[in-house]
């Protein structure tokens, strides 16, 4: 079953193992998502640092292409955003009609029981993130220029 990828290029940071750190650049659809001043408030502007798989045995200065199957770009979206949302509304709504087993008010029995819940999701997502990132990281899968590569002779000045 083939999955459709997002393609984008980066330069290699660094490389470790069988990952690599990317430095991308901000694709262009950016500015026009609402959510472009956040990623700019936290990867400090149009730069941004990725983790990727490192299939191609790159190397830090290399220019590579870099494969995002937009299957696991989507489940990576729900992870981060969908679930937890869920998870703190789904405890505020247990909270609500199960206050009668807390010494607390209905409101505040919502509001410990949906903190309670979003704090479980981010763990659920922190811990998945530690000890399943390889089935969500991109693909560095190809070399588009090596570091390694010498400028020509003829550019040399005698």
């Amino acid at each position: 079953m083939s999955s459709e990828c997002i393609i984008e290029y980066g330069k290699v940071i660094s490389s470790q193992d069988a990952v690599a750190e990317v430095q991308i650049n901000r694709p262009e659809a950016c500015d026009n998502c609402p959510g472009k001043n956040a990623c700019h408030t936290l990867s400090g502007g149009k730069i941004h640092k990725a983790r990727v798989h490192n299939l191609c045995n790159c190397q830090p200065g290399d220019l590579v292409k870099i494969e995002i199957p937009a299957d696991r770009l989507l489940f990576s979206a729900f992870l981060v955003y969908f679930f937890p949302a869920v998870s703190l509304l789904t405890g505020a709504i247990i909270g609500h009609f199960n206050y009668e087993i807390t010494p607390f008010s209905r409101d505040l029995a919502s509001v410990i029981f949906g903190i309670s819940t979003f704090a479980i999701s981010v763990l659920i997502v922190f811990l998945f993130n530690h000890f399943k990132n390889e089935t969500i990281l991109p693909r560095a899968v190809e070399i588009i220029t090596s570091a390694k590569i010498k400028p020509d002779s003829s550019d040399e000045t005698p």
